[in-house]
């Protein structure tokens, strides 16, 4: 098992070292460790599994979360008092935690429930392949949220696209040596009308994943690491060589990925925009594969990268299908003077 040592030099820091289950102290009882849920994290999860599996950035930064809530909640108490009520109590205050002005969703409390009760299974009992770390005598464990499903959120008109367009001409991040800021946004815009694809894979997505049209996504990038191919039409492939620098990635973005909200949020309230939620790139991603799906219900799923999509390219959707359909997506009326005399090299 894990214990706390002190170690002796000047800086006094604490350490973890893994002991033996057998370990006793003076008195011959087995030695109890103090270490916290969060600090088992920190030492012990995120280097040694999260790091070494090459985890997709998205995932980490939501056991992060998902951590951080849990200490906050909970004042991280020692993992081996960590009981079912502990858990419950820290399941209800998630339940009514507020984001944006409103109560978080049931799928985000299940979510982060789901991340805190995997650290509790593996700092849990050694089973029979060895895979828990002792540090918890009996696991407790989390009920499932039930959740309401809403109705799906209207898909954008081409005019909503056109009147977003105009918001970022006074925009003023990201600062990229030769991108202009509103081009730089612009570009995004297209490429997410066009593609679809989620805006943590679009900021991870690198120019050697592309080849001709086609983008091959690996799963490191993709959401539940599910790796996959998508089409790159015209309009989208020339949008990116509009702002194509030096820098591996496609979109280069100097910040975390989770800033980009915020700066989205600042360019439309510079044009006071009423609720900036519904200008994403979720949005976008709705609006295509909505449209989409009205057209050819396969292609829709094999654009949005959901289950089963190898199946249905292999066996049943041809490439020309795909290429077809999405070179016919309407585009804003300013696209076309923006992306004129661009040269796809």
């Amino acid at each position: 098992m894990f214990e706390r040592e002190r170690t002796e030099g000047p800086t006094g820091t604490d350490t973890l070292r893994r002991t033996s289950n057998g370990r006793r102290n003076g008195n011959g009882k087995r030695r109890r460790t103090e270490i916290t849920l969060g600090e088992f994290f920190t030492t012990c999860f995120l280097p040694k599994h999260l790091a070494a599996e090459d985890a997709a950035p998205g995932t980490i930064e939501d056991y992060r979360l998902a951590v951080a809530q849990w200490k906050q909640y909970t004042r991280d108490p020692p993992l081996w008092s960590i009981d079912q009520d502990i858990c419950l109590r820290f399941q209800e205050r998630l339940k009514t935690r507020e984001y944006r002005g409103r109560t978080i969703k049931a799928i985000t409390v299940n979510n982060r429930c789901a991340r805190i009760a995997k650290l509790l299974r593996l700092a849990g009992p050694t089973n029979g392949h060895g895979a828990g770390y002792g540090l918890i005598a009996h696991v407790p464990q989390f009920a499932r949220v039930r959740q309401d499903h809403d109705p799906p959120r209207p898909a954008l008109s081409i005019e909503a696209i056109e009147s977003w367009w105009d918001a970022v001409a006074d925009a003023r991040t990201p600062l990229i040596p030769g991108v202009e800021p509103a081009d730089w946004w612009r570009a995004l815009v297209l490429w997410g009308h066009n593609t679809g694809f989620r805006i943590k894979a679009t900021l991870l997505a690198e120019w050697d994943m592309i080849d001709g049209h086609w983008l091959t996504a690996p799963g490191r990038i993709m959401k539940r690491r599910r790796g996959g191919r998508f089409y790159v039409n015209s309009t989208a492939q020339a949008a990116l060589y509009r702002i194509r620098t030096s820098s591996p990635t496609i979109f280069s973005w100097p910040y975390t990925i989770g800033h980009i909200h915020t700066a989205r949020r600042k360019v439309l309230d510079q044009k006071h925009y009423p609720e900036r939620s519904l200008w994403s790139s979720q949005a976008l991603r709705r609006t295509l594969l909505t449209w989409l799906a009205e057209r050819n219900p396969a292609v829709a799923q094999l654009q949005a990268g959901h289950r089963g999509t190898s199946v249905l390219m292999k066996h049943y959707v041809q490439p020309e299908i795909v290429e077809g359909l999405l070179e016919q997506v309407p585009q804003p009326r300013q696209a076309w003077a923006w992306l004129s005399g661009v040269s796809i090299t």
